[in-house]
């Protein structure tokens, strides 16, 4: 029993993971690329809207659930079985009867910030035991809220980086200069 719910919770950070790092890799590079689910994903990732048309993620999970009780019953709202199919439809736009909800690309950014969020949570130590809710912060959250702390933390880091590389640029340039006198 410990090794199946050991199991479980792997494969879900390590799905929760993939999925992550397939969006930084997205978000990050600005890559372009000739792979429909590539294509999609980006577009999920950069889409902006304004404040008066941005679901909440609370609303957006009602419409998910609803959609599942109706078209796919054996899926129960946080269960393995909801994670797996939030991975299908974040990285590969598995369920094409979603993909024709006018909202869909809003449920598939749903389905990749549920999995961020369940990440999240499995990091601080918090494993639910039957299945996983996200936070009533996380459901108060817009897309487009998240969208905006999202392009601010990839500033931040680029920033970060720019200056740590420009700062190991500086120290190999005395470096080499310590080096010189020293050997003179």
């Amino acid at each position: 029993m410990k090794n199946t719910s050991r199991s479980s919770i792997l494969f879900a950070v390590l799905a929760t993971s993939f999925v992550l790092a397939i969006l930084i890799f997205f978000t990050q590079n600005h890559v372009a690329t000739t792979a429909q689910h590539s294509v999609t994903a980006v577009h999920r990732i950069t889409t902006i809207k304004t404040a008066s048309d941005s679901p909440t993620m609370k609303s957006l999970q009602k419409d998910l659930i609803a959609y599942l009780k109706k078209n796919r019953p054996e899926i129960s709202f946080g269960s393995k079985k909801f994670v797996e199919y939030a991975v299908d439809v974040a990285v590969y736009d598995a369920d094409p009867e979603l993909a024709k909800l006018s909202n869909y690309e809003d449920l598939a950014f749903y389905c990749a910030e549920y999995l961020h969020e369940l990440d999240e949570q499995q990091v601080e130590g918090i494993l639910p035991l039957i299945g996983f809710r996200p936070s009533k912060e996380f459901l108060d959250k817009t897309v487009e809220e998240i969208q905006t702390v999202s392009r601010n933390k990839n500033k931040l880091q680029e920033l970060l980086y720019e200056r740590s590389h420009s700062q190991q640029e500086t120290l190999d340039i005395e470096d080499i200069e310590n080096s010189t006198k020293n050997a003179e």
